[in-house]
C-alpha cells in the first residue's frame, strides 16, 4: 500500500469519533470436511488447523472462525454456525482429494450436509467464497456439482501445492486483504471540541464543597471554646493564611507557566518516559508535597487547625491520584479507545504508537496494521478536537482552566470568605466597631478573589500555549509515523 492510500485511510479515521469497537462480527469462515463417512478424521484436518492459526495471526484470531474453536462447550452449534454464516465477510472452502466423493456420498442422506449448506448459504447471501485447492486438485466443474452448487465451480480458486505453503498463503492473504473488514471500527458520532460530559461532576461537587467551606470556620469557632477575644484573632489568622494560599497558587501557576514557556521540551520528555518511571516520580513528588504541607500547616496554624487543612489536602491528593491512575490505565490500553484532546495525552499517544512500531517488523500482519491505523486515526481526531478547542479558548478562556484548579480556588476562596466573616462577627461580638475591621475583611476577600482569578487566567494562557505548541509539532510527527507504517506494510 502506498503512502497516499495510507494517509487517506488515516484521514478517514480522523473524521469519526467514538470508542473502539472490535469487529467481532464478519471475518473469515473456514469451511471444510472434518470427518469421513465412517467417522475418521480427514487427512487435511491438520492443514485446516495450520491455516486457521496463520490467518488468525495475521487478521486476529477472533476474525477467523473454525468450528473446532469458534463454538464453546454447551452452545447450540446449528444456531452458532448460522449466525456466523450470516455475518461473515469471506468463506474459505477447503477442497481436499476426496471432496467430491464425500459430497456425493451425502447426497442421498437425510441428514444435513453442513459443508454443502455453508457454501450454499454464503453464495445465497452474496458473500465472497474462495475455494482452496490442496495438492494437485483441479478446479471443480459445474457438471460435477449439484444444481445449488454450480455457482461454486466458477469461483476463482487458490492452489496450495506441497512444498509451496508460503506462496499459497501469500496469495490467499493478499486476496483476503481486499474483503475482510478492518479489525477496529469507529462509530461516526460527531461531538464538539469541548465535551460537556467532561465537567458534569464539577458543578455538583462545588455546590457541596463551597457552602461547607464557608460554614466550616464558624463551626470550628463554636466548638473550639476560645477565650474572649482569642477566637477573632485565630479566625483572622486563618483568613490571612487562606488568602496567602491563594497567592501561593497564583505564584505556582506563574512559575509553572514560565517554566513551560522556557522548558517546553519537558512535556515531550515526560510523555516518552516509561510508565513505571513516571509513576515513581509522581508518587515521590506527591509524598514530598504532603510532608512539606503538613510541616507548614502545623507551624502556621497549630495542631488543631493544621489537621483539618492536612485532611483536606489528603482528600484532594487522593482524588487527583485516582484521576491520574484512570488516565494512566487509559494510556496503557492498546489500541487506544480514544485520545483526550489535551497536549499530554496526544504526546503520550504518539509516543506509544512510535514505540509499538519500533518493535514491529515488515511485513506487518493485518491485525497490527489495523491497530496502528486505528491509533493514528485517534491521534488525528484528538488533534482536530484540540485545534477546535484552542480556537474556542481565545474567546472563552475560562473553559481552558483545569477542573482541579477551579475546585481548589473555589474551595479556598469559600473558606477565606467563611473565616473572614467569622472573624468579623467575633470582633463585633467583642465590641470592636472600627472601620479598619471592615476594610481589612474587604481586602482579604478581594485579595483572595483576585488571586483565584489571576491563577485561572495564567492557567488558561499556559493551556493555550501548550496546545499551540502541540498543534505546531505533532501533526508532522503523525504524518511521519503514517509514512513509516506505509513502509512497514
Amino acid at each position: 500500500m502506498d503512502i497516499a492510500n495510507r494517509m487517506e485511510r488515516s484521514s478517514l479515521f480522523s473524521r469519526t469519533l467514538g470508542r473502539r469497537v472490535p469487529n467481532h462480527g464478519g471475518g473469515i469462515f473456514i469451511n471444510y470436511r472434518q470427518r469421513t463417512n465412517v467417522g475418521c478424521l480427514t487427512d487435511h484436518a491438520q492443514f485446516v488447523e495450520a491455516l486457521a492459526n496463520r490467518l488468525g495471526t495475521h487478521f486476529g484470531h477472533d476474525q477467523v472462525f473454525v468450528d473446532t474453536t469458534g463454538i464453546k462447550a454447551g452452545e447450540p452449534y446449528p444456531e452458532k454456525l448460522e449466525q456466523k454464516l450470516n455475518s461473515l465477510d469471506v468463506l474459505i472452502a477447503v477442497i481436499h482429494r476426496n471432496w467430491l466423493q464425500d459430497l456425493a456420498d451425502r447426497l442421498s442422506s437425510a441428514d444435513l450436509d453442513w459443508v454443502r449448506h455453508e457454501i450454499v448459504t454464503a453464495l445465497d447471501n452474496g458473500k465472497l467464497v474462495i475455494p482452496v485447492l490442496l495438492d494437485e486438485i483441479k478446479p471443480l466443474k459445474r457438471s460435477q456439482l449439484p444444481l445449488d452448487l454450480e455457482r461454486f465451480a466458477i469461483r476463482q480458486a487458490v492452489q496450495f501445492e506441497f512444498g509451496k505453503w508460503t506462496e499459497g498463503m501469500a496469495k490467499l492473504i493478499a486476496e483476503l486483504e481486499r474483503h475482510v473488514a478492518p479489525r477496529y471500527q469507529q462509530p461516526s458520532t460527531e461531538q464538539s471540541a469541548s465535551d460537556p460530559r467532561r465537567r458534569r461532576w464539577l458543578l455538583p461537587l462545588l455546590t457541596i464543597l463551597c457552602p461547607a467551606a464557608v460554614v466550616a470556620p464558624s463551626l470550628v469557632a463554636l466548638s473550639a471554646h476560645f477565650k474572649p477575644g482569642e477566637g477573632a484573632v485565630v479566625m483572622a489568622t486563618v483568613a490571612r493564611t487562606l488568602a496567602w494560599l491563594l497567592i501561593v497558587v497564583v505564584a505556582a501557576s506563574g512559575i509553572k507557566y514560565l517554566l513551560t514557556r522556557r522548558l517546553g521540551w519537558i512535556d515531550e520528555r515526560l510523555a516518552e518516559l516509561p510508565r513505571t518511571t513516571k509513576a515513581n516520580m509522581v508518587l515521590s513528588l506527591s509524598i514530598a508535597g504532603l510532608i512539606i504541607l503538613s510541616v507548614l500547616a502545623n507551624t502556621a496554624l497549630g495542631i488543631e487547625l493544621g489537621l483539618p487543612v492536612i485532611g483536606v489536602a489528603v482528600v484532594i491528593a487522593v482524588w487527583l491520584g485516582a484521576v491520574w491512575l484512570r488516565d494512566r490505565d487509559k494510556l496503557a490500553q492498546w489500541p487506544p479507545d480514544d485520545v483526550d484532546a489535551n497536549p499530554a495525552a496526544i504526546r503520550g499517544a504518539v509516543a506509544r504508537l512510535r514505540e509499538r512500531m519500533g518493535e514491529w517488523q515488515a511485513p506487518l500482519p493485518r491485525i497490527q496494521r489495523d491497530q496502528a491505523t486505528h491509533a493514528s486515526g485517534q491521534n488525528r481526531q484528538a488533534i482536530q478536537r484540540l485545534r477546535l478547542l484552542n480556537d474556542e479558548g481565545r474567546h472563552r478562556w475560562w473553559r481552558s482552566v483545569p477542573a482541579s484548579l477551579y475546585l481548589a480556588n473555589a474551595v479556598l476562596l469559600a473558606a477565606t470568605v467563611g473565616a473572614t466573616g467569622t472573624a468579623v462577627v467575633l470582633y463585633l461580638d467583642g465590641g470592636e466597631r472600627r472601620w479598619v475591621l471592615y476594610l481589612w475583611s474587604a481586602c482579604v476577600v478581594a485579595l483572595g478573589g483576585l488571586s483565584a482569578l489571576a491563577s485561572a487566567k495564567i492557567a488558561a494562557r499556559r493551556a493555550h500555549w501548550l496546545r499551540a505548541t502541540v498543534l505546531t509539532d505533532i501533526p508532522a510527527k503523525v504524518d511521519a509515523l503514517d509514512q513509516d507504517l506505509a513502509k512497514l506494510e
